[in-house]
């Protein structure tokens, strides 16, 4: 009587359980590619780079630094998260002023009428700007130059 009271013993299961840890000590390898894909060293960063991309693998649930290699060879959104999760978004107006300066003078010596330059990386543009301003100003005509700002970072 009364049984149903009676606590009810559970046969325990047991699931075969995968014994995966996580493996950040090396990010050598991380490093090197991200330089053959980017041209970015981290050669006197490697600590930051560690700390940095271990962080990054965590939030997505990845174990280690070589399980990131792998995914990032076949998916393409991922590995475009990690460019952009480790490079830096750093913009701002006559930044490098003394390049600007030096990129004025070559361009009036040059004096042509066709002049293209290329401004890599400039993330949210100021420093395309900064050299159209500057051309303007040192008497260079607007039709004679073209400036393309790129990023290799998504966001920027």
């Amino acid at each position: 009587m009364f049984s149903f009271f009676k606590k009810k013993v559970q046969k325990e299961t047991t699931k075969p359980t995968s014994h995966y840890t996580e493996n950040f000590d090396d990010v050598s390898a991380v490093a090197e590619y991200f330089y053959k894909e980017t041209g970015i060293t981290f050669e006197k960063q490697m600590s930051i780079l560690k700390s940095k991309v271990s962080s990054f693998c965590r939030q997505r649930k990845i174990l280690s630094f070589e399980a990131l290699l792998r995914e990032i060879q076949t998916d393409s959104v991922l590995k475009q998260e990690l460019i952009d999760y480790l490079t830096t978004n750093e913009t701002f107006f006559y930044r490098e002023i003394k390049q600007i300066k030096e990129l004025v003078e070559l361009v009036k010596q040059k004096n042509s009428a066709n002049t293209k330059i290329l401004c890599a990386p400039c993330a949210t543009g100021e420093e395309p700007y900064s050299i159209a301003i500057a051309l303007l100003e040192s008497g260079v005509a607007a039709s004679s130059f073209h400036i393309l700002g790129i990023d290799i970072n998504a966001d920027a």
